[in-house]
């Protein structure tokens, strides 16, 4: 019998696990014969000479991991639940905040079956793209915030209010929101933030 934690990924799911984390490592040659672009040679470069600025020395890491995010929203499109899953974790893991909208677009879609017993979760029980807003943190208050006061997922707006609460903790996250609803510009804008603040239990002594 299969242990419960596996995973059921299909190959092309496991296909793109394996590619991005060959990618991420730094494993992939460089054209020409060119030594291998890694973090190692970045550094060992860096400490070598002094001629060169850190920003030239660091573009091939920031030219991988911009072709990195592509890669991984271009997946995270995909019509198989599990690639999707699997590319939206990723995104998380990885902290790319360029996937952000895209992450709140997805937030009401779940979990496959049986790949939620294979990945740690920080919101139990939320949705991949719940979990990965969390783990991206920052870059993602100030877009959720502008998501409930626009009413976007409006259905999911409990998740997206316990997101805020797991980056920055439950008194800013209230104190945020109250913020938004003084500085919102229309009445049902502030309605939807005020239902949004409702969300977050109030403290009682």
């Amino acid at each position: 019998m299969r242990s419960s934690k596996l995973m059921l990924w299909s190959p092309a799911a496991i296909g793109l696990l394996f590619c991005v984390v060959a990618t991420a490592s730094g494993a992939v040659p460089a054209k020409n014969g060119a030594s291998p672009v890694s973090a190692q040679n970045v550094l060992a470069h860096l400490n070598a000479t002094g001629k060169h600025s850190l920003q030239r020395c660091l573009y091939p890491l920031t030219l991988r991991r911009r072709k990195l995010e592509m890669f991984l929203l271009s997946m995270a499109k995909s019509s198989k639940p599990d690639v999707k899953a699997s590319a939206i974790y990723l995104l998380g893991m990885y902290r790319i905040a360029g996937a952000v909208p895209r992450l709140i677009k997805d937030i009401s879609f779940p979990y496959p079956q049986g790949i939620i017993k294979g990945l740690p979760l920080v919101i139990i029980g939320a949705s991949p793209a719940a979990n990965a807003l969390t783990r991206i943190g920052m870059p993602s208050v100030k877009p959720i915030i502008a998501a409930l006061q626009h009413g976007t997922q409006f259905r999911y707006r409990h998740t997206m209010v316990a997101i805020l609460e797991n980056v920055e903790g439950r008194p800013v996250a209230r104190f945020r929101l109250k913020r938004a609803i003084s500085e919102a510009p229309t009445a049902i804008e502030k309605s939807n933030l005020t239902a949004a603040l409702a969300e977050i239990p109030t403290a009682t002594h």
